[in-house]
């Protein structure tokens, strides 16, 4: 699992760019130890709770089932 990392990720989600802008403290080792990962689309510069990754984007994904998520 690659580590997320603020300003140097990018997260694509049904079709549609993210741009991390804050990481948690403990989002990493959730998302490694758990599978969890709480993405938060508020282009916070930084993370309300230790396990949120805030984002940035021009066009709010439309989450559908059996969409998928990149993380770059």
């Amino acid at each position: 699992v690659a580590e997320i990392q603020q300003q140097k990720t990018k997260i694509n989600l049904s079709n549609e760019e993210l741009i991390v802008t804050a990481v948690g403290p403990v989002a990493n080792e959730n998302f490694t130890n758990l599978g969890h990962l709480v993405l938060k689309l508020d282009s916070a510069t930084e993370a309300a709770l230790p396990g949120d990754v805030s984002c940035s984007f021009t066009n709010a994904p439309e989450i559908k089932i059996d969409d998928r998520i990149e993380i770059n």
